[in-house]
């Protein structure tokens, strides 16, 4: 915050606003060198094509709200990442 006479918004503020506007949400990224490039194509057309059926599939108490596979657009370079 750069008024001082604010208080100060933390991470967690961030956080927690989000969160009760959108609800939780979770994104994880991996990225593995040395892979079998067919074995991990194939399994990446697998998981897109299973994204309709996995939205909604509950997993033990975990529900998959949302499977999907989108295009990343960096607002500042504009560098565009496809198949995220």
């Amino acid at each position: 915050n750069i008024d001082p006479s604010q208080s100060l918004v933390t991470v967690e503020d961030i956080v927690q606003k989000h969160w009760a506007k959108y609800g939780r949400n979770y994104y994880c990224r991996w990225d593995f060198e040395g892979m079998d490039k067919v074995g991990a194509t194939a399994m990446m057309d697998k998981m897109r094509a299973d994204t309709a059926s996995n939205t909604g599939r509950v997993m033990g108490k975990y529900t998959i709200a949302t499977a999907d596979d989108f295009t990343y657009v960096d607002p500042v370079d504009g560098s565009v990442a496809k198949k995220q």
